[in-house]
């Protein structure tokens, strides 16, 4: 799953994460799930310890997807 940079808020469809309800900002980093939509990737990362779909639409994520992601991040630290 991509982890990209926030740019601008101009542009962004939704201009809150739906975990924290915290609003966007430029330079925070958001992962794009398959089915499109996006969330601070730290937050997404702790509702993926609970859930393997999105807190939006239930979209179900494979497990195989989401532990590549932890491993990903786990490795940068």
């Amino acid at each position: 799953m991509p982890v990209k940079e926030i740019e601008t808020t101009d542009d962004l469809e939704n201009k809150t994460c739906i975990i924290c309800m915290k609003e966007y900002e430029v330079n925070d980093k958001v992962l794009i799930t398959p089915c499109s939509h996006y969330y601070h990737n730290e937050c997404i990362n702790g509702w993926f310890k609970k859930s393997n779909k999105c807190p939006v639409c239930k979209f179900r994520i494979e497990k195989e997807i989401i532990q590549t992601k932890v491993l990903q991040d786990n490795a940068c630290i």
